[in-house]
């Protein structure tokens, strides 16, 4: 059996760097219950010639089929790739025997304690997540302002010095000018943006954004609103929160094997 996932080209690419990075998502193996992880999976990009792709296809090397009809179904076999061919040792003398790595131990490698990469789905999710923590002193730059400029211009006399001040002064103070009921909104928001790129991040399709998405904002409940709902949540709290939802992704996305545990043990 397998899986074709199909990828419909509604406008022409004005970038070659954004085509590759579509096509490449169609690329990217899905992972989910329904699909065995040997299956093979078929990527079908439905084109039209006007819009002058070509280029794009000769680039992937893509095999293309034309005057594809409703009706017509797509065949397994021809649509596979051939099978690479075997390898075979042709000058068996040319080999270089590689000698064996210097050892000044005993003879033993010890991995104890040694950091192991594993991206398995962690059974442990809920303690690797607790685990996280968060700074709760920080540094915040809330106020800039240019006291002036100065550069050199080459006249006819010479190098000369210009100093200028700035039109205007500066009065911002960094604050979030934001109502706290709109800013809890916008928090809502981005978690599940978050939750989407951390999915795609992790190979998982977006049917499980929902789930990651109650888990990140009970882990932001947790860490920063003292378990208070966002509606109830401080102002302060909520600005701390917006603030840090940046550094909320990047930790999460660097444990290895923890969104696939949310996403394989996330309702147990």
């Amino acid at each position: 059996m397998h899986t074709y996932y199909v990828v419909p080209l509604l406008r022409k690419f004005g970038s070659k760097v954004y085509a590759q990075q579509v096509i490449g998502r169609g690329l990217r193996r899905v992972r989910i219950s329904a699909v065995k992880e040997d299956e093979p999976q078929i990527c079908a990009v439905v084109d039209h010639p006007k819009l002058e792709h070509k280029w794009l296809w000769d680039m992937f090397g893509s095999k293309i089929r034309k005057d594809v009809g409703i009706d017509d179904r797509f065949d397994e076999h021809e649509d596979l790739p051939p099978p690479p061919p075997r390898q075979e040792l042709i000058n068996p003398e040319k080999l270089i025997a590689i000698p064996e790595p210097l050892n000044n131990d005993d003879g033993e490698f010890n991995l104890e304690g040694m950091p192991v990469e594993n991206h398995l789905p962690a059974e442990n999710w809920r303690e690797i997540l607790e685990s996280i923590a968060y700074p709760r002193n920080t540094i915040e730059i809330s106020n800039q302002q240019i006291s002036g400029v100065q550069k050199k211009e080459l006249t006819q006399e010479g190098w000369t010095h210009i100093i200028s001040a700035p039109d205007e002064e500066d009065t911002t103070n960094g604050n979030i000018e934001m109502p706290p009921e709109d800013l809890a909104e916008a928090i809502k928001q981005e978690i599940m943006n978050i939750a989407e790129r951390l999915l795609q991040h992790a190979g998982h399709s977006n049917q499980f954004k929902g789930q990651i998405y109650r888990i990140l904002l009970e882990h932001i409940r947790n860490k920063f609103l003292n378990n208070a709902s966002l509606g109830l949540a401080e102002p302060p709290q909520l600005e701390t929160t917006w603030r840090n939802l940046h550094t909320i992704e990047n930790n999460i996305a660097e444990k290895p094997g923890l969104i696939q545990g949310m996403v394989k043990h996330g309702n147990k």
